[in-house]
């Protein structure tokens, strides 16, 4: 009776021990049940890799609206930029950190954009686009120098204009976009050589936009004589040739082109002997 007593309670014990261990086993998962649960939550946030990876060209996120010119700014890509690659447009290295503006512009509006870099080891660049399509780039004039474009005739609507750096650099800069009067006209070839006859001044010119005449002056010194006026007979769209020939023979002495609009503006240019 004693043994039959001792075994059930045995028995009763490990089945209580057995009891403790499944409950146990049952409130921790398992190695196959915790890889999946990782891997669900790794899934949920994004890679180094995705988080860093740049814009589409000529998007502008959360850029900065410039709406009336002359504008400046000071700011710094490293501090506020987003990662952005212009290499599309600038034909340089690129990927690092760029401030992104929106310039909305009128209808044949022309601007004038500088980028000064505030120093001397940051190799600034930038790059303007349209709907995603590059206008102008520049990254050329190396390191602690600025980049400059004039863009003229403008279609109306919003323009993204982007800021960065060679090869990833970064840091402050100076932006400053001017409102650019569109020029009269493009002189081309501006020469001036010595012919059997006397002195030829040659030059080309494209896109005279109410243009009226050219006026042309003799220099020496601080003396500037006028000696010719020819009328413009270009348009907007196409080239035009000129020639005028100085038979004065007289030496030591430089030219000079007025360009002159109807409405009175002017413009010159050095003819270039």
């Amino acid at each position: 009776m004693l043994r039959a007593v001792i075994a059930g309670l045995t028995l009763l014990a490990v089945m209580w021990v057995l009891h403790l261990l499944g409950e146990r086993r049952s409130a921790q998962p398992s190695v196959t049940q915790a890889k999946s649960v990782a891997k669900a939550s790794f899934s949920q946030q994004p890679s180094s890799q995705e988080a860093e990876k740049p814009k589409e060209t000529g998007q502008a996120g959360d850029a900065r609206e410039v709406r009336e010119y002359p504008f400046a700014t000071m700011d710094n890509s490293c501090l506020d930029g987003e990662v952005a690659d212009l290499s599309g447009c600038t034909r340089m290295l690129s990927g690092g950190k760029a401030m992104g503006y929106v310039l909305h512009v009128t209808e044949g509006q022309s601007l004038r954009i500088s980028v000064e870099p505030m120093y001397a080891d940051f190799d600034v660049s930038f790059a303007f686009f349209k709907e995603g399509n590059c206008i102008v780039g520049r990254d050329a004039a190396g390191k602690g120098q600025s980049e400059r474009a004039n863009v003229s005739h403008l279609a109306a609507g919003d323009y993204q204009l982007w800021v960065g750096g060679y090869d990833g650099d970064c840091g402050p800069f100076l932006l400053t976009v001017t409102d650019q009067p569109p020029s009269l006209a493009q002189i081309q070839h501006a020469t001036a050589f010595e012919g059997r006859n006397g002195t030829v001044l040659r030059w080309k010119s494209f896109g005279e936009v109410d243009l009226e005449q050219y006026q042309i002056y003799r220099v020496a010194g601080d003396s500037r004589q006028r000696i010719a006026v020819l009328r413009a007979h270009g348009s907007p769209a196409g080239f035009s040739d000129y020639r005028f020939m100085d038979r004065s023979r007289l030496p030591g002495v430089g030219y000079e082109l007025e360009i002159v609009a109807r409405d009175g503006r002017s413009e010159r240019v050095e003819i270039e002997s």
